[in-house]
């Protein structure tokens, strides 16, 4: 598995760039990524891109050097836990109103892959095992928290 190159960046203090994706389409996702961003959004919580778009979408992100992230349609961890084993290394949470919300479901994703499937293959079989440091190939996971509630509690 490659490095997340832009959680490192952050990690850095650097800015990045990148862009935002709403059209269900792996054609609009790969023409995208393939200019010169840091990171690719594929935006699951508003429009019509469902899960087996977004699937698509990450094919053809992967094949750049933009980092997949994915702003899934809310905060459960069975559709954050799908979109990590599709090929996001980051997450962006929405609707997280407290730091309780924060920590809940999208905790365990912020530990993914875990240390424990070092030799173990993620979702895609495209996807070689992972071969950088734990720590190099954490997902990224962000909260959303653009209403009053959230960005004082967090």
């Amino acid at each position: 598995m490659r490095a997340n190159t832009t959680k490192a960046k952050w990690h850095r203090g650097e800015v990045t760039f990148g862009a935002w994706l709403s059209v269900p389409s792996s054609y609009s996702a790969e023409i995208v990524a393939q200019q010169p961003f840091d990171w690719v959004c594929i935006d699951m919580q508003h429009g019509v891109i469902d899960f087996q778009a977004a699937v698509t979408m990450l094919q053809a992100i992967s094949t750049t050097e933009a980092t997949p992230i994915v702003r899934v349609p809310w905060n459960e961890f069975s559709i954050i836990g799908r979109v990590l084993d599709a090929g996001a290394m980051g997450i962006i949470v929405p609707m997280v109103n407290s730091v309780d919300e924060a920590r809940a479901p999208s905790r365990p994703a912020a530990m993914f892959p875990p240390a424990r499937a070092a030799t173990a293959r993620r979702g895609r079989t495209s996807t070689p095992a992972p071969t950088t440091s734990t720590r190099e190939r954490r997902s990224g996971v962000h909260p959303d928290d653009r209403d009053a509630a959230g960005a004082g509690a967090a």
